[in-house]
């Protein structure tokens, strides 16, 4: 059950209070399985990009006539974490 919740992204402290585990023993379990840590890495860092990707999309979209510059200003903490983490 362990496993499951982890493939599925469910944070440890969230499992911990689930299954009536430790933070610790579901992290240990989570060490154990060294393919589900890249894959829930590559999760989080993909819902991090597609938040970002939408409130710079969302703010295009309420104003067309906005430069680069413009959306830096507007969407300061979005445009720094692509900028940083994925130029595309």
């Amino acid at each position: 059950m362990i496993i499951g919740l982890l493939k599925d992204g469910v944070k440890t402290q969230q499992i911990a209070n689930e299954v009536d585990y430790s933070v610790g023993a579901a992290e240990q379990v989570l060490s154990q399985h060294p393919g589900l840590v890249e894959k829930r890495h590559q999760m989080r860092f993909n819902a991090q990009s597609h938040k970002h990707k939408n409130c710079i999309l969302q703010a295009l979209a309420e104003h067309p006539e906005y430069h680069r510059g413009d959306f830096q200003q507007e969407c300061r903490a979005s445009y720094s974490w692509l900028f940083k983490h994925d130029k595309e």
